[in-house]
């Protein structure tokens, strides 16, 4: 599925302070509301241990509706997204002085970065990490290693987990739905990942890597948050 396409294209259809609306976190079909959005960030804000003095990269970033969020927690957070729709609803409306929107692929971006030598503090990929395959999710990993200040973190938060499909697709005709889907290319949730690939390629580029349940999150039951930090942080990220 061509998920560049798809994000450009499905944000338009709702006006442009349907924030939630516009990056499909609802239930049942409804926006979730206020206090559920302070949930979820009070989750990335205390597993990215952000803090006042941080500079914040939030990748695949959406319209900015977590990124205003964490703002407010951080000295400097970037916004980057491949969706030119959504892009253009951050700098419009979830905007303020310390925050930076980029239009950019998340991948090019992080390489990019990586190689002029500059870093983050702290890094989130929020309920996007499984719009990248195999390859393009190694790449970013690697990435984000490399352009991660030493003592920092990496958040991926709301991954699914391809053990625990059975949260989502609970009968029969759904897990058949959902392999047709996958077969035909038309499986919009992308790719569901295991905590040990994400170990494998984590370890590879010198990363710790904790798991966790995601809490705040309107898929919970078949996804997961992985907390990835420099070897050398790993007894304080287990404790």
């Amino acid at each position: 599925m061509d998920f560049k396409k798809y994000w450009s294209v499905f944000p338009t259809q709702f006006v442009e302070t349907d924030f939630a609306k516009q990056v499909q976190y609802t239930i049942k079909g409804e926006p979730i509301g206020k206090s559920y959005i302070d949930d979820i960030a009070a989750s990335i804000v205390e597993n990215l241990a952000i803090s006042p003095e941080d500079r914040v990269l939030d990748l695949c970033c959406g319209n900015g509706m977590f990124t205003i969020e964490l703002a407010e927690k951080c000295k400097h957070i970037v916004g980057v997204d491949f969706s030119d729709s959504l892009v253009n609803v951050g700098k419009k409306h979830n905007i303020r002085d310390n925050v930076q929107y980029i239009e950019s692929d998340a991948v090019e971006y992080i390489r990019e970065f990586a190689a002029s030598g500059q870093t983050y503090d702290k890094i989130l990929v929020n309920g996007a990490f499984q719009y990248f395959n195999k390859q393009q999710g190694r790449a970013l990993i690697e990435g984000m290693a490399q352009a991660l200040e030493p003592g920092g973190r990496i958040l991926l938060c709301g991954v699914p987990d391809a053990r625990r499909k059975s949260g989502l697709y609970d009968t029969p005709s759904k897990m058949l739905r959902h392999y047709w889907r996958m077969l035909v290319g038309r499986e919009r949730i992308g790719v569901w990942w295991t905590e040990k690939s994400i170990r494998s390629i984590s370890e590879q580029s010198k990363l710790n890597c904790v798991f966790k349940d995601s809490r705040g999150q309107t898929s919970s039951p078949y996804r997961f948050d992985a907390i990835l930090t420099g070897k050398a942080l790993a007894n304080r990220t287990s404790s």
